[in-house]
């Protein structure tokens, strides 16, 4: 890809089959995300997970 060449990750948002992804992995995309992968959760649980993180940090 032209990003590549120009040393910059590719990112693909919305990424929601298992048909996305392989073209994706054939046109060598860094990173991806979407419903595919993890479907959005409740804001709750992200809030959980940051004050985890925040305790477990030394």
């Amino acid at each position: 890809m032209e990003g590549h060449a120009l040393n910059i990750r590719i990112v693909i948002e919305g990424i929601e089959n298992s048909h996305q992804q392989n073209v994706l992995r054939s046109i060598d995309c860094d990173i991806a995300q979407g419903y595919f992968y993890c479907k959005p959760g409740p804001v709750s649980d992200f809030e959980e997970l940051l004050l985890e993180q925040k305790k477990n940090k030394p």
